[in-house]
């Protein structure tokens, strides 16, 4: 199992690029994926959570070299005390040996809930070892309306596929 631990920063540009890629390629909300990309609140690194790299290599699947392929679950858990104003989407980047790759894992409509978790289980189709792994969230409410609590990053052992 994880443990998430906030992390310091990531570039501006960078979610600003990851928001446009998920605006042309998401199919459950591109209009809400459009609007995070042109909110200046995505130029803040808040609520981002690392991954543990070496959770990637629990894996049954793993393989330092050459191509892998598995199932991972995914969770974050959100504490929204004023409710949201606009929808939260979840999303996972990660870095390995062919470069940078950003998954969508969940999204959460606005409404008055108090907590909130965004989950989902995904295929990553890796080559290698991952790099460098965060979940973060695209949103545009208010700083201090989304907050991160934890978050889980899981294998899947009784799900593998050859490459």
């Amino acid at each position: 199992m994880s443990s998430a631990h906030r992390l310091s920063q990531f570039s501006g540009s960078h979610l600003e690029k990851v928001s446009a890629r998920l605006a042309t390629s998401m199919s459950r909300s591109p209009v809400a994926a459009r609007r995070a990309a042109a909110s200046p609140a995505l130029q803040q690194a808040r609520n981002v959570l690392a991954i543990n790299v070496e959770d990637f290599m629990d894996h049954v699947a793993f393989t330092p070299f050459g191509a892998w392929q598995g199932y991972f679950d995914c969770a974050t858990w959100l504490r929204t005390p004023r409710g949201l104003t606009r929808p939260v989407q979840l999303v996972l980047r990660y870095v390995d040996a062919q470069g940078e790759k950003t998954l969508f894992v969940d999204r959460c409509s606005a409404g008055a809930c108090r907590t909130v978790l965004l989950n989902g289980t995904i295929l990553l189709r890796v080559c290698g070892k991952v790099r460098e792994a965060a979940f973060f969230l695209m949103d545009d409410n208010a700083p201090g309306d989304v907050v991160a609590e934890d978050s889980h990053f899981q294998p899947q052992y009784s799900q593998v596929l050859p490459v």
